[in-house]
């Protein structure tokens, strides 16, 4: 084989999009796939105007553009009742940004890079899985598990989230989300139930959310259910299992219900990224895409960090390239790692953030549907960072958006989950006392020194949950704060000591066996005393325990709906 200017390993799309835009300016470039043929796994994938400016760029928008879906609209939905929250007028964001918002088959996308790339002339090898990277002087080399060298004068790692590249810049491991992905194509005829194929829909709810959009000009529809999973936060090597497929959405409106039942559930995908690393370049090895900075699906730009990467690195190539044909290797590699680095680390931490907000529950969710409610509809604001010019430099970056905190939003609106009359949101809140026509209650976590919530088992002839665990918990008593209410829960049930509250863990509402509608806060509290000898009120509880995220799965074993809300809390507690 003839030495090539480029060896990228990885033929998904960002190895492709990387191999066609450097052969669109000469250079060979050969790529290395580890399987037996090129493809790519999974259903839909959207393409903002950033990732349909590059294709466009390319000559391969129109066709793209024919292989999916342009929608519409844009609107997120509250998962729980179904209601409006906030949307995009997609016709019009393609005004402002120049380019459209794309929907399409990651196979359809794949193979339109992978025809490309052929008609370029870029050598594309299967069965190739790299072991070893190397570089010395102005060459780099990438070798097989079989003993391939393949040598040239510079080596690009796509070789995705558990790249072997990315272990000559960090000794990282993938950050486990504790969510899941379900996903489920279907011919469109076969939904089930009307659906308006010019919009992309996403529910957001509670620990889980849900997104269906058209594909193949309309023809299948594209559904995603994601959630999190109780047994991840346990620690359990089987998660993300069917089962908890159907518990995660089971409060969730009948409009994601309808389409339950069309995931594939043979199959599922847990949901890692990666921190984000500013050093991208070892001498003639560079990284790419997912190799460099894996994100959370939450803002819909992992395949479309990947493309810009091989956008922005050709653009310093050509730019770089000399009348004799050389390349300034060192310096493009430079500029290449001058931006990007910042920008996906932008993306892979704002879609962390992102995914915390369309998951939140109780008071939390009702303030952030307040604040997306009172959005205007042309507020690019929040995507005027991201959708618009790729930049190549970093003074071309636009600066981030000013995140509104939640607390902005109008107490008087919100309503449905609601808090003591004088809530406010620090601390001070303890010091509020409840709406006496409400019957709240107060839940402490005590942790000990190995991190363990103290949790104590319910008598069998207690009339709300016999038999349940439980937190050190009960009444707020009238006229009493919640301070005081904690205080003297903590003491009679254990003898213990209220000290400090460390942090609020939210409110939960329930209607207990019993038929009552309550509202319960929960604290991660200091205590003083023996936490080696509490002293319980026998008459109501029969046993205690230290819990730490191996036990989490024996809270499963109360009955509902005091098996999840507890688990929950007590999950949140653990986490540091």
């Amino acid at each position: 084989m003839s030495t090539p200017d480029v060896v990228i390993v990885g033929g998904g799309i960002g190895g492709l999009s990387a191999a066609f835009a450097l052969s669109r300016i000469g250079l060979q470039v050969r790529v290395l796939e580890q399987a037996k043929e090129f493809g790519e796994v999974g259903a839909g994938i959207q393409l903002a105007p950033n990732c349909t400016r590059i294709l466009d760029d390319y000559g391969l928008l129109e066709e793209a553009k024919a292989r999916g879906v342009v929608p519409e609209r844009m609107v997120m939905r509250d998962a729980v009742d179904g209601s409006d929250l906030t949307s995009l007028d997609l016709r019009d964001l393609e005004r402002k940004y120049g380019f459209p918002y794309l929907v399409i088959h990651r196979s359809d996308l794949h193979g339109l890079f992978l025809e490309a790339c052929r008609e370029a002339g870029v050598e594309l090898l299967t069965e190739q899985r790299v072991a070893a990277y190397s570089h010395e002087g102005d060459t780099a080399t990438a070798t097989t598990e079989a003993g391939t060298v393949h040598e040239a004068a510079v080596v690009i790692a796509a070789d995705g989230l558990h790249s072997v590249a990315r272990k000559r810049f960090i000794d990282d491991q993938p950050v486990n989300s504790a969510y899941v992905a379900y996903r489920g194509t279907v011919p469109i005829a076969e939904a089930g139930r009307p659906v308006d194929l010019s919009e992309v829909v996403v529910y957001v709810g509670p620990r889980c959310h849900f997104v269906h959009y058209g594909l193949r000009g309309g023809d299948l529809l594209n559904q995603v259910a994601v959630f999190e999973s109780p047994k991840a936060l346990a620690g359990l090597e089987d998660w993300g299992t069917p089962d908890e497929l159907d518990t995660a959405f089971a409060g969730t409106c009948d409009a994601v219900q309808q389409g339950l039942p069309h995931m594939w559930r043979d199959k599922w995908w847990r949901m890692y990224d990666r921190d984000p690393i500013t050093t991208w370049v070892d001498g003639r090895i560079a990284l790419l895409g997912d190799a460099a900075h894996p994100p959370l699906q939450y803002l819909a730009q992992g395949a479309i960090m990947a493309i810009e990467d091989g956008w922005v690195l050709a653009g310093h190539v050509k730019r770089l390239l000399g009348d004799d044909g050389a390349v300034d290797w060192a310096g493009a590699l430079a500029a290449y790692e001058a931006v990007r680095p910042e920008h996906c680390r932008r993306v892979v931490l704002t879609a962390r953030a992102w995914g915390e907000l369309w998951h939140l529950d109780g008071v939390e969710r009702e303030q952030r549907n307040v604040l997306l409610r009172a959005r205007e509809a042309d507020d690019y604001s929040f995507t005027d960072w991201i959708y618009g010019p790729t930049a190549r430099f970093p003074e071309d970056e636009p600066a981030m958006f000013e995140p509104i905190p939640l607390v902005s939003a109008h107490r008087d609106l919100v309503h449905d989950v609601p808090r003591p009359a004088a809530y406010c949101d620090d601390m001070c809140e303890l010091d509020a006392v409840p709406d006496a026509e409400q019957v709240w209650c107060v839940g402490a976590v005590v942790l000990d020194a190995q991190g363990r919530a103290f949790l104590q088992r319910r008598g069998p002839d207690r009339s709300l949950f016999p038999g349940c665990w439980d937190l050190v918990a009960g009444h707020v008593e009238p006229g009493e704060t919640l301070r005081e209410a904690l205080a003297r829960e903590i003491t009679e049930e254990t003898g213990w000591s209220l000290q400090r509250v460390v942090r609020d863990l939210g409110v939960v509402v329930y209607t207990g066996n019993d038929g009552v509608r309550r509202h319960e806060v929960s604290y991660v509290v200091e205590v003083g005393g023996d936490l080696t000898d509490p002293k319980l009120e026998w008459d109501k509880h029969t046993e205690y325990a230290w819990f730490g995220r191996a036990e989490l799965p024996r809270i499963l074993q109360n009955s509902p709906p005091f098996d999840q809300l507890l688990h929950d809390t007590v999950a949140r507690a653990l986490q540091p």
